[in-house]
């Protein structure tokens, strides 16, 4: 009998005998099949509830390998230069006084915001992937918590002062007559005509816990016209009011002196925290200056500027600290007769 033939003799005994109920068993187990396969290990579902965790910190990774990215090749970044003592650029052998007449020199351009604007529109589509394509509450729920923490970190950046004086030199220069007796306790007097210029240094610091490079100045204490990249203009900070023109460094970061031949022009200046640059500021007066000391007029009026708006830069983002002089800049100006009043 070959195989063929075999087969079929089976097949015809098969079909002819009825099989009956299946067992009782048979049942049981059958049910209990699909609950066996789809069980897994409690070792197994440990990696799935840290998904979530592990995608809101790989999230954060990523933009925080983009910030430093930004910060390290920065848009419109300089190439660095050798630096000297206390965060000063050393010395270049093309040395060129700083003019504090030249308006414009040191005025920080408008701000840059393409890191800022691509952060925030990358948490903006981080958010719309999370709501369309992810079904799970805890894995939103992370999303929800990273995009925060990272809104949270890009404007405490942006709204943080890490600039500003807290010890070191301050310098009266061009146009200072004295520092007693002012109207405004503690003042420095200067005594220059309307639209006269005065120089003025002290040393600023970086205050923050994160490296900062020092831009420039802006017109205007609050950074108004800073903001919308106004220059030095008389209408950029407002009539009858002291504005910041120029600004400048030391040639010898170890030589604090005000004279021409001792400063230079402006230069990007990078900060790493607990250091300190001295800044030369050239201001101008407003349209009523008076020109000369009023302490013994009968009635006199000062015009006083008290803070300086610095522009700085830190892990790509640039923003403004409105920075408290040492010693406020006290102007005397006309009582009557003043174009602005």
């Amino acid at each position: 009998m070959n195989d063929d033939r075999l087969e079929a003799e089976i097949r015809s005994m098969l079909a002819g005998r009825d099989a009956g109920a299946a067992p009782a068993r048979l049942h049981v187990a059958l049910r209990q099949i699909p609950t066996t396969l789809g069980r897994s290990s409690p070792l197994m579902n440990i990696p799935r509830r840290l998904m979530p965790l592990a995608a809101g910190f790989g999230t954060v990774a990523l933009l925080a390998a983009f910030v430093v990215v930004i910060s390290l090749v920065g848009v419109g970044r300089v190439a660095p230069r050798p630096v000297g003592p206390g965060g000063s650029p050393a010395p270049q052998s093309s040395w060129v006084p700083f003019d504090p007449t030249a308006d414009g020199t040191g005025i920080a351009s408008a701000p840059n915001d393409v890191p800022i604007s691509i952060v925030l529109v990358a948490c903006g589509v981080l958010a719309v992937v999370a709501t369309v394509r992810t079904k799970s509450r805890r894995r939103r729920a992370a999303t929800g918590v990273v995009i925060g923490l990272t809104m949270v970190a890009v404007f405490s950046l942006r709204s943080t002062p890490f600039v500003g004086w807290t010890t070191g030199e301050a310098i009266a220069g061009l146009g200072w007559i004295d520092s007693s007796g002012a109207r405004m306790s503690a003042s420095n007097i200067f005594a220059v005509g309307p639209y006269g210029v005065l120089t003025y240094g002290f040393d600023l610091s970086n205050t923050g816990p994160l490296p900062v490079d020092l831009l420039g100045l802006a017109p205007d204490p609050v950074g108004g016209a800073w903001a919308v990249g106004m220059g030095p203009s008389q209408t950029s900070v407002g009539a009858g009011s002291i504005r910041v023109t120029a600004a400048g460094l030391l040639r010898d970061p170890n030589v604090y002196s005000l004279l021409p031949s001792d400063t230079r022009p402006w230069d990007r200046v990078h900060l790493s925290p607990g250091e300190h640059q001295f800044v030369i500021l050239a201001l101008r007066a407003g349209p009523c200056a008076l020109g000369r000391d009023n302490r013994g007029d009968e009635f006199g009026s000062d015009d006083v500027l008290e803070r300086v708006g610095v522009v700085y830069d830190v892990v790509g983002i640039q923003t403004m600290a409105s920075v408290t002089l040492p010693r406020p800049i006290a102007i005397p100006r006309q009582v009557n007769n003043c174009p602005a009043a």
